[in-house]
């Protein structure tokens, strides 16, 4: 499934949800819109190499008098942040998903974090939505929180 968008109103701001796979065959031309001014990164699922670097590239088309801001940045969004330079800059990122691992359900539960939450790499205690019960951080916390240590 390629890329997908949609908008919306978030604080009197236009919101611009990208869902969808980042590949050879992205179409960014949305992402270029000067009245966009957060991106809601949610529903990306998965990112290709010619794809990331077509994201990059684009984004440092835009004009610096329209900076974005990115919300909702999803586990595999946050992993390429955190090995590609310039995929994205570290105090755009608004919100994030972080994987945390349940015991009593035995599942991986992304939950929505502030970068704010985090302090020193170290991840906030969650509970389960489903249980209630305390949750472990389900990746290594230094690699995964790295772009907010910059």
């Amino acid at each position: 499934m390629p890329l997908s968008y949609d908008n919306y109103e978030f604080e009197s701001q236009k919101v611009l949800k990208v869902s969808g796979v980042l590949n050879e065959d992205v179409d960014l031309e949305p992402l270029k819109e000067p009245s966009i001014q957060l991106i809601d990164c949610e529903e990306v699922k998965q990112m290709f190499s010619v794809g990331i670097r077509k994201w990059v590239m684009t984004l440092k088309e835009r004009s610096p008098d329209h900076p974005l801001k990115f919300l909702k940045c999803s586990v595999v969004f946050i992993e390429q942040l955190n090995l590609i330079e310039g995929f994205v800059e570290t105090e755009a990122v608004v919100s994030f998903y972080a994987p945390y691992f349940c015991d009593k359900c035995d599942k991986v539960h992304e939950i929505l974090l502030k970068p704010s939450e985090v302090e020193d790499a170290e991840a906030p205690e969650k509970n389960c939505p489903e249980h209630g019960s305390t949750m472990e951080f389900d990746d290594d916390e230094e690699e995964y929180f790295e772009f907010l240590q910059e």
